[in-house]
């Protein structure tokens, strides 16, 4: 589960699709949703925002310990590097305003679609990614509204 933040609507829906399209492979997605609250703390660094101590905690264990030893980090990791990477040097150019905002959300939909393919394929990058992107633009545009346009 999501844990740095109190989910809106829109964000419980991408944390049920990546529950459905990782299905019984409960690794896949811890990687992910550890993904999302790395994002989510890093984000409150990024705009000076209150940082709960315990989510921080968390995330920086889970790096530390839990995401070493998650099975589908170890069988993809090298794959899932490049893509965190990408995800990252998005997020990076947003806040150097060079690429629209939207490029530092990359982090949550470029990384649920990769382990999405891994498992599933384009099939299923074809039936769960077309919702949950639009969903990350739509949440794209409430962070904006609620925090007048930071990352």
């Amino acid at each position: 589960m999501i844990e740095s933040s109190t989910p809106t609507d829109k964000q419980k829906r991408t944390q049920e699709i990546v529950a459905e399209f990782c299905g019984e492979l409960t690794d896949a997605r811890d990687f992910v949703y550890t993904c999302f609250n790395v994002a989510m703390t890093w984000d409150h660094i990024e705009d000076e925002e209150e940082i709960d101590t315990e989510m921080a905690a968390k995330v920086f264990r889970d790096i530390m310990t839990t995401w070493p030893m998650n099975k589908f980090y170890m069988r993809y990791g090298m794959i899932l590097s490049v893509v965190c990477a990408n995800a990252i040097s998005s997020w990076d150019s947003a806040n150097r305003s060079e690429s629209p905002k939207i490029k530092a959300l990359d982090i949550f939909s470029e990384i649920s679609c990769a382990v999405c393919f891994l498992i599933h394929g384009m099939e299923g990058v074809d039936k769960w990614m077309p919702e949950f992107r639009k969903l990350i633009n739509l949440i794209c545009i409430e962070d904006d509204a609620t925090d007048g346009g930071k990352l």
